[in-house]
């Protein structure tokens, strides 16, 4: 890779076993500033990214995100597991 690039993603995971001076790192938010920015994201996306998709679909997650916040978060569930 070029010198000061940046990987991304789970894809970049075992790169650094095939260069020198490789450093992985991972960037943390706050579970609710995270979920609130998803929120806000996918009402600016009108529901058509990926991201707002959620366990049973953008559609389900739209209607609960009309229904209230709390609504939102129950639908959309700990996206960790």
């Amino acid at each position: 890779p070029a010198p000061g690039a940046v990987y991304a993603g789970s894809f970049a995971n075992g790169l650094c076993e095939a260069y020198e001076n490789c450093t992985y790192f991972t960037v943390l938010r706050h579970p609710i500033e995270r979920l609130v920015s998803e929120h806000n994201y996918c009402f600016e996306c009108n529901w058509t990214d990926q991201t707002c998709g959620g366990p049973d679909g953008a559609a389900a997650l739209e209607a609960a995100a009309n229904r209230g916040f709390l609504d939102f978060a129950r639908a959309r569930g700990n996206v960790l597991l």
